[in-house]
């Protein structure tokens, strides 16, 4: 009796990693919305750190804690927000500041400071025999100006990179989403298929053991995965897009 029972708890770890990919996110974030009132950034990438978490236009979710934000620019500029998610999902701004790209030129800037409001607000006094008032998911909308450039003042720091070659071996990376046809981004970069789709993914075995995979729709909220990589091993990612209103 005893084997019986673990052979029903045994759950091959493939299915797991499938399940546990396929989880949507709860809402233990905050959703911001990434916005660029007179629309001079287009849609550049934005990150947290170093992981693609969308566009400018897009809505993504922001766990609890310390985020920077990096925003392309024109002139070769990264726009840098750091924000602050409190447990109880407040929203605030606390630096941000504008710089040059990597041995690219300085400019004069002028920068108007970004800002941030909430479609949050307090619940109405409930009337007696009233029905209970339905708030609207709360969305913090993050305003990013365009900078102002004037003349190059003088060449921007240069740091050399590195780069160490590896022997490329190939992960398969099966993706889709609810409602399907969404991009697909993997490591910042889009790919050329919409969910749903299999990919071949390239990776240096030993130097890297996952990847972030980026599922995005115009409308619906960002979905970020973590996912592990392995040669010959199917890891499937699924994302249920949640509409922004």
């Amino acid at each position: 009796m005893k084997h019986r029972h673990l052979r029903r708890l045994y759950m091959p770890h493939a299915i797991m990693t499938s399940l546990l990919l396929a989880c949507s996110v709860q809402a233990l974030a905050a959703t911001v919305h990434v916005s660029n009132p007179d629309g001079a950034l287009g849609a550049a990438k934005v990150e947290d750190g170093s992981n693609l978490v969308g566009l400018v236009g897009d809505f993504v979710d922001l766990d609890p804690g310390e985020h920077l934000l990096r925003i392309e620019a024109p002139r070769d500029y990264t726009l840098l927000v750091k924000l602050h998610v409190s447990n109880d999902n407040i929203v605030t701004i606390t630096e941000s500041k504008a710089e040059p790209g990597n041995c690219k030129p300085k400019f004069e800037t002028t920068w108007q400071e970004p800002g941030i409001v909430t479609n949050a607000r307090k619940p109405h006094k409930l009337e007696p025999g009233g029905a209970p008032e339905v708030a609207p998911p709360v969305v913090y909308t993050l305003n990013i100006n365009t900078p102002q450039f004037g003349a190059p003042s003088k060449s921007g720091f240069c740091a050399v990179p590195m780069f160490l070659g590896c022997t490329k071996s190939m992960a398969i990376v099966a993706v889709d989403s609810t409602p399907p046809g969404a991009e697909v981004w993997i490591d910042n970069e889009r790919m050329s298929v919409a969910t749903k789709a299999t990919l071949s993914v390239p990776f240096c075995p030993g130097r890297e053991k996952t990847k972030q995979v980026l599922i995005r729709m115009p409308g619906r909220v960002t979905c970020r995965r973590e996912v592990p990589v392995d040669s010959g091993v199917q890891t499937n990612v699924r994302c249920d897009l949640r509409p922004t209103q």
